[in-house]
Order: structure tokens, then sequence, then C-alpha cells
């Protein structure tokens, strides 16, 4: 497995990406590109959630699901994820595609996003990103 060898390395690099995502999410909901805030804000807590499993020396494999990441942290971790953790992933995991694809909602992105949107995925991100710094002390 390609994470046994270097695992902290490799989880810096990950870890450093999400906050790097983060920042961007921010950014563009900030300058009220709410579409694609939600975007980053997927991003970000996918490759969080794939850093933890690094850590821990476990593959994430190529899957982009958040529900499939927290199952895995979960069952070859043994981590505990709480409900209130798998509520705010649950609430980003469908703006991984809506948010990108006009066929998936039958209008435009830019168009459906807002402010409300934008700060309820951002919350969620938030939590999931809190959830998961914590379970690293």
């Amino acid at each position: 497995m390609k994470y046994q060898v270097f695992p902290m390395e490799e989880y810096r690099k990950w870890m450093s990406q999400a906050e790097e995502d983060l920042k961007t999410a921010e950014i563009l909901h900030e300058n009220g590109r709410y579409y694609a805030s939600v975007f980053f804000c997927h991003q970000s807590v996918e490759k969080a959630l794939k850093a933890l499993l690094i850590k821990g020396r476990k593959d994430p494999g190529k899957t982009r699901s958040l529900s499939d990441l927290l199952e895995m942290i979960e069952l070859d971790l043994g981590i505990q994820i709480t409900d209130d953790v798998r509520k705010a992933a649950n609430q980003i995991i469908p703006h991984y595609t809506l948010s990108r694809y006009p066929d998936v909602s039958n209008s435009l992105p830019a168009q459906i996003y807002h402010v409300e949107i934008g700060e309820h995925v951002m919350r969620s991100c938030k939590k999931v990103l809190e959830w998961l710094n914590q379970s690293l002390q």
C-alpha cells in the first residue's frame, strides 16, 4: 500500500491541501461565488477525511463519497462518527454534483446558489473539520 512507508508525510500533504481548499471556499463565498464555494467545501472535507485515513495507514482509494470515507474511518480506524458529524457531512454531499452540473438541477448552478446555501454548507464543512481536528489529537 502506498501510504505505509511515509504516512505522516502524505497525511501532511493531504491536510495542507484540505486547508487550502477551505481558504478557497471562503474566498469564493466572500465574493458571492456560492456554487463554487460549496464545491470547495466538499473538496476540503474529502481531503481531510482521506488525510485521517492515511495517517491511520489506510488507503482511502479514489472515492469522492464522504459517506464512504466516514464509514472507512469508523470501520478501519475504529473512530466513532457522531450523529452531528454525519448529519453535517450529509448536508455537503449533494453539492458535489449539484453545484457544478446544470443537468443535475435543470438549472444553472451559478443561479440557484445564494448566500444562505453557501453559509449553511460552510458551517457544515467547518463542523466536520472541527471534529476531524479533535479526532487527530
